[in-house]
């Protein structure tokens, strides 16, 4: 009886030994894990303007035309949202018209 207590034991505090070290990898994973994260935040900071693609003499053109993009992306979106709602309405009218005959038809007859 001894015996299998001293044996249980053991295996207790190796396994207490095993979580102790999981615990130890997986901080390392995680540091690991967040380095690369930042690495990758920092690159994809660096390529945000396309225009460092063309390297360091850019023609204006190219910069200009950047910033026309730039600024009618917003105008362009605002118009699409515009026609969406028109369409939504242009749909409400002529289900309104539908019913509106349907009255009518119903009431003359």
């Amino acid at each position: 009886m001894e015996e299998e207590e001293q044996e249980e034991e053991k295996k207790k505090e190796e396994e207490e030994d095993n979580n102790l070290r999981n615990r130890k990898m997986n901080k390392k994973k995680e540091e690991t894990d967040q380095d690369d994260k930042n690495d990758k935040q920092k690159k994809k900071k660096k390529s945000s303007n396309p225009l460092h693609w063309f390297g360091l003499l850019v023609s204006p053109s190219l910069r200009t035309s950047q910033e026309h993009f730039i600024s009618a992306l917003p105008l362009l979106v605002e118009q699409v949202n515009k026609i969406k709602k028109l369409d939504e309405m242009e749909k409400k009218y002529n289900t309104l018209q539908e019913t509106k005959l349907a009255l009518k038809l119903k009431n003359t007859t």
